[in-house]
């Protein structure tokens, strides 16, 4: 069940967020005033990853689909990416990546270090989670780790997803501050009329 939430909240977080791209210079100039006083962008999106992740995939797929490859090439570069275990290792579990947990990977890293030779570049790694991870494929590069950290951020369209999307929905903002963690526990439903932090996973009201 939390799979599938987790499925829906990124999906819904994903048509907000294309939604946010499309806007004009003064569509978003038209949004500045809905921010809180104390909105950043960049505090934002550290504490929804998920939203850098979407931006990471869309750059990857547009230059993905931009190479003249052949799909021998691609099946290479794939099976390459998925042998180097240590960069592999770096991807599977940055939240702005992949984003699964030390402890799957572990389970994965088990199956991977048990398989014979003939069959390493399949590994342990379940078809589900291989899948996604090749969206963090660069096909004609080796060095995917690299690229992956050089590929640059847009925080404008983050904020705007925040007033498109986050907003209304009770997503965090910013962290709670010490006083902050008394506060009650998010209790409201779409659309929400008060703002939110994260006191370490935990939704709170900020008190107006």
């Amino acid at each position: 069940m939390m799979k599938k939430y987790l499925t829906l909240f990124i999906a819904l977080g994903t048509a907000a967020f294309t939604a946010c791209s499309s806007m004009d210079v003064s569509s978003s100039e038209a949004v500045e005033g809905n921010y809180p006083d104390d909105f950043s962008a960049e505090t934002y999106a550290s504490l929804h990853q998920e939203l850098l992740s979407l931006q990471i995939q869309d750059y990857i797929s547009s230059y993905n689909g931009a190479l003249s490859l052949t799909s021998d090439e691609i099946a290479v570069d794939t099976a390459a990416f998925f042998a180097d275990t240590a960069s592999l290792h770096q991807i599977y579990v940055n939240p702005k990546y992949a984003g699964y947990s030390e402890d799957l990977w572990a389970e994965d890293w088990l199956g991977i270090a048990s398989t014979d030779e003939a069959s390493t570049s399949a590994g342990g790694i379940p078809s589900d989670k291989r899948r996604h991870l090749v969206k963090f494929n660069f096909n004609d590069n080796l060095g995917d780790l690299s690229l992956l950290e050089a590929i640059p951020f847009d925080y404008e369209a983050v904020g705007l997803q925040y007033i498109l999307y986050g907003k209304s929905h009770g997503w965090a903002y910013r962290p709670c501050s010490d006083a902050e963690k008394a506060n009650p526990i998010q209790s409201e439903t779409y659309p929400v009329t008060k703002l939110y932090c994260d006191d370490d996973g935990i939704i709170r009201e900020i008190a107006e």
